[in-house]
């Protein structure tokens, strides 16, 4: 195989792995966010805010629902850190993490699932903020 013939193969590889794993640094809408029990209807809230993953390992999230018929507002800063499927959140306000699990992915959107810790399954699906 000749050096040519190389480049463009080790290319490829580059360039189908990196396609592969979406581009987390950036600002992504809260598309969905749900929890779902086995045996229950699932709950959950739509396009209730945003969130921003920096080049840093830190972040912003500021959403606005309503629960139990009263409105909440959640602002919070975090550090991330991604292993492929991976991401870990650290909250800084409380000192709690949570990692969560790559489900879905494509250069727009991600969906991310994970637990309580007991039966709940909570399920976030972001959208990348256009440039305008």
């Amino acid at each position: 195989m000749s050096f040519k013939q190389s480049f463009i193969l080790i290319s490829a590889i580059a360039w189908l792995s990196s396609s592969c794993t979406p581009r987390l640094v950036n600002a992504w809408n809260i598309q969905l966010y749900e929890t779902k029990v086995p045996g229950e209807n699932a709950s959950g809230h739509t396009n209730i805010g945003s969130i921003i993953f920096y080049k840093d390992g830190t972040g912003e999230k500021n959403a606005s629902f309503s629960l139990f018929g009263k409105a909440k507002t959640d602002f919070n800063t975090f550090t991330w850190k991604r292993d492929g499927k991976y991401l870990l959140i650290d909250n800084q306000q409380t000192g709690s993490s949570k990692v969560w699990f790559l489900v879905k992915s494509n250069s727009n959107v991600l969906r991310w699932m994970t637990t309580n810790g007991s039966s709940e399954v909570q399920i976030i699906e972001l959208q990348k903020i256009s440039k305008k």
